[in-house]
């Protein structure tokens, strides 16, 4: 196999770098390019997951405990007006409901 003009003189752990064919590459035994690219896609499609998820995570988890912690039930309320309280009836979320 003879060098193209351009190697010619240059040593072969410099040619690798250079631009060398994929034969050479190969033999030396570095990956293909698309195995690189393949690798590469996989590596950004992780950052942009986590990029996309992290936030949820650090802001979800304290607002989940807070609303835990903070958030009153309906019983609560109403349990607050009073045994005498009579029963009304309410339209709620496209529903009518009788409160107790």
């Amino acid at each position: 196999m003879t060098e193209p003009a351009k190697f010619l003189g240059v040593p072969a752990a410099h040619r690798l770098h250079l631009g060398a064919g994929r034969r050479e590459r190969q033999a030396a035994g570095y990956a293909s390019m698309s195995t690189f690219r393949g690798v590469a896609a996989m590596m950004w499609a992780l950052v942009v997951l986590a990029i996309y998820l992290v936030p949820f995570l650090i802001f979800g988890a304290p607002v989940k405990f807070l609303l835990d912690r903070y958030v009153v039930n309906l019983n609560d309320v109403q349990s607050q007006a009073g045994p005498n309280r009579s029963p009304r009836k309410i339209f709620l979320l496209g529903a009518w409901r009788t409160e107790k």
